[in-house]
């Protein structure tokens, strides 16, 4: 299975990812003020990738007909909490991050991916 995953996987769109969180990454060091300047952002930077990157081996391992089968749930929870968020403490004027300790979520970003699941299933055909 494993091996089929990966001989259908779209290498060049992998490649692009890192090639553009490489440029953004030379980017964000050279604005940081490089290696006299402060490395934390870029250290950062890094960690969420590779977050990311772990992140997006589980997601193509996992079978897509489970998690499409699962958007209802996924919706509803999506739109709770699109409706939690309005009454937490602003952060820059706006209501739409959850804060738990040094992590902060914003809950549009699930719901755009709940939303594709949910457009994509075969019960919206008339």
């Amino acid at each position: 299975m494993f091996k089929k995953i990966l001989k259908s996987l779209d290498y060049s769109i992998l490649i692009i990812c890192i090639i553009l969180f490489s440029i953004g990454l030379v980017a964000l060091f050279s604005a940081n003020g490089g290696f006299e300047g402060d490395f934390a952002e870029t250290q950062k930077q890094l960690i969420w990738f590779g977050f990311g990157f772990i992140t997006m081996i589980i997601i193509v391992l996992l079978d897509y007909e489970i998690i499409g089968k699962l958007w209802i749930p996924l919706f509803a929870i999506t739109t709770v909490s699109l409706v939690a968020v309005l009454f937490t403490e602003p952060i820059n004027g706006a209501t739409s991050w959850f804060n738990f300790g040094s992590i902060s979520l914003q809950p549009s970003e699930f719901a755009k991916i709940s939303l594709i699941l949910g457009l994509r299933q075969d019960y919206w055909k008339i």
